[in-house]
């Protein structure tokens, strides 16, 4: 038999469904963040690799 009165079974539900939501919204947060940060990665590898060939042109330019 559960010794609990009403009181304290109902802060225990609404404690409850209050962390199930932060634990929610953090994931999301989470997602995009990561998103954010892959998103910017690849950016960031495509100047590199522009910034890579240009100087080649210019190397090669400069011999010409």
């Amino acid at each position: 038999m559960n010794k609990k009165d009403a009181r304290t079974r109902t802060h225990n539900s609404v404690l409850e469904s209050e962390q199930y939501k932060h634990k929610e919204k953090l994931s999301s947060a989470e997602k995009k963040w990561e998103f954010r940060y892959n998103n910017q990665d690849k950016r960031i590898k495509a100047l590199e690799a522009t910034v890579k060939k240009l100087r080649a042109k210019i190397k090669e330019l400069k011999n010409d």
